[in-house]
């Protein structure tokens, strides 16, 4: 797959070339490509943050664990982030329809906070009815996706596993939010607290309980993002209102 892609890009930009002699290089707009660098420096950052979150666990679990009774919990984890991942998939569609309709409410509507927010509510909603279904049906669907038994220890935090992709879904509206106003640097500052403290959580509380502390120590990051998040959103809320009241 890795070849296909790599063939069609060349073709791709070979067509470019061709039809609008355009190049893959030119050394007169290095200038301007590092001012764009620069600028989307703040999304990188924001970026790395999140997936160290969203990582950290699986990538951990093994060596914190290693020196207690915790047989397969690495593997029960890993197999129980791909679920999530793939909740992830279906939930990161949604979310770029929704992320180009908050730029496009920042320009066309007055009602632009009320919209977020009533959105991230529904967002929430959605996450706690499918926790609540998973929570009721996990007994006979895990054993369905993973029969082996040394892997259903992971079975009762499936829901609250994928009620954080939700959680992690709607910190995505209330940051794309934070930059359709140009708070790109908040959004950084957001999630360094919460992610930082997941982290460094892991070390104390992974080797004494594994797989629950690296569960709960996950949701616990996605929710501390998320009130963050809308801690900062109530910010620029009356940051914006309050010069618009004043006129």
């Amino acid at each position: 797959m890795g070849i296909i892609q790599a063939l069609v890009t060349i073709g791709s930009w070979y067509y470019i070339r061709c039809q609008w002699h355009v190049y893959l290089i030119n050394f007169s707009d290095i200038k301007k490509l590092f001012q764009f660098v620069v600028e989307g420096l703040p999304n990188w950052i924001f970026g790395l943050f999140y997936n160290t979150l969203i990582t950290f666990g699986m990538l951990s679990i093994k060596s914190l664990t290693s020196s207690g009774d915790f047989a397969n919990q690495d593997d029960s984890y890993a197999n129980l982030s791909r679920i999530a991942m793939a909740t992830q998939m279906i939930l990161a569609f949604g979310g770029s329809v929704i992320y180009t309709r908050v730029v496009v409410w920042r320009n066309e509507r007055s009602d632009f906070f009320f919209r977020v927010t009533l959105i991230c509510g529904m967002v929430i909603l959605a996450g706690m009815l499918s926790c609540g279904v998973l929570h009721m049906s996990y007994p006979w669907l895990y054993p369905l996706l993973f029969p082996d038994e040394i892997f259903h220890s992971a079975g009762p935090y499936l829901s609250i596993t994928v009620f954080g992709r939700f959680l992690g879904l709607t910190s995505g509206i209330l940051v794309w939010s934070l930059l359709a106003y140009h708070r790109d640097w908040l959004t950084v500052q957001c999630a360094f607290v919460p992610v930082l403290v997941s982290v460094i959580l892991h070390f104390y509380f992974v080797p004494r309980y594994g797989l629950v502390a690296t569960t709960w120590l996950y949701v616990g990051g996605e929710l501390g993002l998320f009130i963050c998040c809308f801690a900062a959103f109530i910010h620029l809320k009356k940051q914006t209102v309050k010069p618009i009241h004043e006129k």
